[in-house]
C-alpha cells in the first residue's frame, strides 16, 4: 500500500530520510483540545503500547486527504513515504481523521475509551498489511522514514 503525508511550511524539506522527532518532543495537537489528547494517547497506549496522538507519523493512503495538509500553505509539500521494518501501523477503517470526531466522543474519559474501543483499532507492522479499501489516517511508530517529494506549493 502507498502512503502520503502533507507537510505544510516546509519550504526546505527535500527527498530522503526523516528522524521521527516526536519520539523525543511530543507533537502538540492542533485542532483537538488538549485534554481529549491526552485521553487518547491514554487510550493508544494502554491497548497497543503507543502515544499514537503525540509520537507517531501521521499519514494516509488517500492522496487527496494528504493534500489538505500540504496545498494552501505558503511552503507545503505532499509526499510519498516509506517506512523501516521496525514500524507499526496504527488505523481505524472507520476513523478516516480524529480531528472529524474530537467534538463528537467526549468529553468524559469513559466516553472517549468508549468510542475508542468500537472503531477496533488494528496495529500491523507492514503497510502491506493494511486492506486496500482503508482509506483513513495511519499513525506510524517510527524511528525514522523516509520521504518522496511529489508536489510543492508557494503561495
Amino acid at each position: 500500500m502507498r502512503l502520503y503525508r502533507g507537510f505544510s511550511y516546509a519550504e526546505s524539506l527535500s527527498d530522503g530520510i526523516l528522524i521521527n522527532s516526536y519520539r523525543d518532543a511530543p507533537r502538540q495537537p492542533v485542532d483537538t483540545p488538549i485534554f481529549i489528547h491526552k485521553i487518547v494517547d491514554e487510550w493508544f497506549f494502554n491497548n497497543f503500547r503507543v502515544k499514537a496522538r503525540s509520537e507517531c507519523i501521521f499519514c494516509t493512503p488517500d492522496v487527496s486527504e494528504a493534500t489538505k495538509y500540504s496545498a494552501g500553505y505558503s511552503s507545503g509539500v505532499l509526499a510519498e513515504v516509506f517506512f523501516g521494518g521496525e514500524s507499526k501501523f496504527l488505523y481505524s477503517a472507520s476513523v478516516v481523521d480524529l480531528n472529524m470526531y474530537v467534538y463528537d466522543i467526549g468529553p468524559d474519559k469513559e466516553d472517549i475509551f468508549d468510542w475508542l474501543d468500537a472503531q477496533e483499532y488494528k496495529m500491523v507492522y507492514s503497510p502491506d498489511d493494511i486492506p486496500d479499501d482503508v482509506v483513513s489516517e495511519i499513525m506510524v511508530d517510527c524511528k525514522k522514514y523516509e520521504i518522496s517529494i511529489l508536489k510543492r506549493w508557494s503561495l
